[in-house]
């Protein structure tokens, strides 16, 4: 199915970066807070030593304190200890608060990054995608992350530390007891490390099984009403449970072998302390070794194994944090399919010409959409485009708009290859009217500027009579202020119509393209779509995708595309006269309206 062809956007690197190479890729985030960073580290380590003097004060207690019978000394040694476990908490808390603060900061940079980035990639790259999978790759793997910059890093950190600490005092207080733990550690840590590269590739697996799961639940709720009117819910219930039942599957898989390793390891740590408490009562006899040392020692082993086995319960979380960044950075690391020019070109302050030379685009290279085709147009001149569906009029749009690069052939301004403008000053050129459009979920004063801040009011006022939306929307009892529904599904589809010409009205653009503008409305919301349209194409450069006479009849250039060429082009009552394509298509309007 659809949503199984998309898997190469969850692994575009078949090979998985290390750690260290991740965190090169992650620092530059990091670094504008790295003062944050920085003083929870210090924090973090504060806190690990104060736990670090806990068996110390313990062995004092049993030691020397309880058997000298100085209640003085007992005390003191209690609220020593009571001091350290309260302290180290709240150090420890405050670690943990400023390292989350520094993390979400970072993971939100990324975001925006990684946001800004998908859009600069290009439409020939975004259609590829399911949108669940767009939006999976910026919230939710960013959200993994969020572990490996904060508390993945404070654990590594604070592990080391006790693990180092822990080790040091074992060998200042009874070196017997610290070789007895160096001669079994390597064997946790070494199994603990082919259990970090074993899981990996499952742990990637996994994340993109999850994917799929987020692009099938959007894609089925977009396409929601489809699925009600051709009773596919039941179909589409069993797609997903489907999916559902792979992944808890394949999940539980990897947690039967994750923990079942992981409590292998865990157990050594029971091991060592028998061994311990065998070996240690012997000494203890002898005299070489007191109560207090033993019972340091069972504190110590602990705080020894405890990073180790910690790490190993993360094991999961680190794993998809780090495919998580594989993705995130492999994408940051795709270069845009559209490419921006080193050297600009100034954009004309008037278009005088559009021409559009030898010409040829597919979406698919060996099967060309547009062949061949070559038109120009003048400032202020109107030009329709009509002919079979799937003949390339919504493509000529795209290219013109440089959604896309034609494969071979120039689109010229004024002389000079599109190619030549920087994008951004390109398109604020060019308003576009789709016949699949698109109102955000914002106020109606915000759609219609298009979240332009440089549009004066009295613009869209303007807009706003010329088109008549008042008469529509807003005696209707909505207002600028109102928010749209995501897509403006709170509306008709001639109310969405309608206001999307009055937002190209808003943004006065140089050059305006209409794509089946007045498509799928009734007869008194086109007869308003038509006046609006009228006012916004005299005396500006236009480009009309549309059948309706109505429409297209009074254009200065009418064009004739089937199969990717131009058949015929010229005026409306010349096309008629020389009775080829346009005029056939014409009458099969005429006879279909009678």
């Amino acid at each position: 199915m659809w949503w199984n062809e998309y898997d190469s956007f969850e692994d575009e690197s078949s090979h998985a970066p290390s750690p260290g190479s991740i965190f090169k890729k992650v620092y530059p985030f990091i670094r504008p807070y790295r003062t944050i960073f920085i003083g929870s580290f210090f924090l973090s380590l504060t806190a690990v030593f104060l736990v670090l003097l806990q068996p110390r004060i313990l062995m004092f207690l049993v030691d020397m304190a309880i058997p000298s019978g100085v209640y003085k000394q007992v005390r003191f040694g209690a609220f020593l200890y009571l001091g350290t476990m309260v302290l180290s908490a709240i150090v420890g808390f405050f670690s943990s608060w400023l390292l989350q603060l520094a993390g979400v900061r970072a993971i939100s940079d990324i975001k925006t990054k990684l946001f800004n980035h998908l859009l600069t990639l290009g439409l020939p790259y975004l259609e590829k995608f399911p949108v669940g999978k767009l939006v999976s790759r910026i919230e939710s793997d960013s959200q993994r992350l969020i572990s490996l910059t904060s508390t993945m890093m404070q654990r590594v950190l604070m592990a080391g530390g006790m693990l180092a600490g822990a080790m040091v005092m074992l060998l200042l207080v009874d070196y017997r007891l610290f070789l007895i733990v160096a001669a079994i550690l390597p064997v946790v840590i070494v199994g603990t490390y082919f259990l970090f590269k074993y899981l990996r590739p499952y742990f990637r697996e996994e994340r993109a099984r999850y994917a799929t799961i987020s692009g099938i639940v959007a894609e089925f709720l977009k396409s929601v009403s489809i699925l009600q009117i051709f009773n596919r819910k039941n179909w589409a219930m069993k797609r997903l449970e489907d999916e559902n039942n792979s992944y808890r599957f394949f999940a539980a898989k990897i947690a039967y072998v994750e923990y079942g390793i992981f409590r292998g390891l865990a157990f050594m740590e029971v091991l060592v302390t028998i061994a311990v408490l065998l070996l240690g009562s012997g000494w203890i006899k002898a005299g070489t070794m007191t109560i207090g040392t033993l019972i340091l020692f069972s504190q110590y082993i602990a705080q020894i194994y405890w990073p180790i086995i910690m790490l190993s319960e993360q094991l999961g979380e680190i794993q998809r944090a780090g495919g998580a960044a594989d993705r995130i950075f492999s994408t940051l690391a795709m270069e845009p399919v559209l490419k921006e020019t080193d050297t600009p070109q100034p954009f004309p302050e008037n278009i005088e010409t559009i021409e559009f030379r030898n010409v040829s685009y597919g979406y698919i290279p060996e099967k060309p959409v547009l062949k061949n085709i070559s038109f120009k147009v003048r400032s202020g001149e109107s030009v329709a485009i009509v002919g079979p569906t799937g003949g390339g009029k919504t493509t000529i749009l795209g290219l013109l708009c440089r959604f896309r690069d034609p494969d071979s052939g120039q689109i010229l301004i004024n002389g000079t290859d599109i190619r030549s403008f920087e994008l951004h000053t390109l398109r604020k050129n060019f308003g576009l009217v789709l016949q699949d459009l698109y109102l955000f979920p914002a106020t109606v004063k915000e759609n219609l500027m298009a979240f332009r801040e440089d549009v004066p009011d009295e613009q869209m006022e303007n807009a706003i009579r010329i088109s008549s939306i008042d008469t529509v929307l807003f005696n209707r009892g909505l207002s600028l202020k109102d928010k749209l529904s995501e897509g403006g599904k709170d509306l008709s589809y001639g109310q969405r119509q309608l206001l999307a010409v009055a937002r190209a009205l808003t943004v006065n653009p140089s050059v305006l393209m209409l794509d089946e503008a007045t498509s799928s409305v009734d007869p008194g919301t086109e007869q308003k779509i038509q006046h609006a349209i009228n006012t916004l194409i005299k005396g500006r450069t236009s480009f009309i995708v549309a059948h309706r006479l109505s429409t297209i009849r009074h254009s200065n250039m009418i064009m004739f595309i089937r199969d990717g060429e131009i058949l015929e082009q010229g005026t409306h009552d010349a096309l008629m006269i020389s009775q080829g394509f346009y005029h056939d298509l014409i009458m099969r309007q005429r006879e279909g309206s009678e």
